[in-house]
């Protein structure tokens, strides 16, 4: 069993707890008040969203072809690359509060990029800051989803 299939099953299992017992926990902390209903979405819909998408990549990882170590050999680097994915990944979602969603995402995708050494420096950097602006607009102004801010900007 290699990095990619240990990342897969940890990925399947972690959607699966944060499916069945974070985004309930969501609807049950809504505030009902007696206004008119504004969104057309409840508030778990995000998460649901994401959390499926988490788990549908995380079962792909486990069960693709190459994904048992089939592979060349450089490709078997047992689950230090994962290990550190999930590092970072940890870093990104504590510095969120601390530093907001904006840089946060920059620099989470600038080290992913760094150390998995993406092929191409400028389109990296490009793509680094792109998809935050991106997505940051999309989920700000589009779904209407408010997203952490620096403290320092605000």
């Amino acid at each position: 069993m290699n990095g990619t299939r240990i990342a897969g099953i940890v990925g399947c299992l972690a959607s699966a707890v944060f499916l069945a017992v974070m985004v309930p926990g969501v609807e049950e902390n809504r505030f009902t008040g007696g206004g008119a209903q504004f969104y057309t979405v409840g508030p778990t819909f995000v998460p649901y969203f994401s959390g499926a998408l988490m788990l549908l990549f995380s079962v792909m990882l486990t069960v693709a072809p190459g994904a048992g170590g089939s592979g060349p050999a450089e490709d078997r680097t047992g689950p230090g690359r994962a290990l550190l994915f999930m590092a970072l990944l940890v870093a990104f979602v504590l510095g969120l509060r601390e530093i907001g969603f904006m840089i946060a995402a920059i620099l989470f995708l600038a080290a992913t990029f760094a150390c998995f050494r993406a092929g191409r420096p400028v389109l990296s950097a490009a793509i680094a800051v792109a998809a935050p602006v991106g997505i940051d607009l999309l989920l700000r102004k589009v779904l209407m989803v408010p997203l952490p801010t620096a403290p320092f900007l605000n």
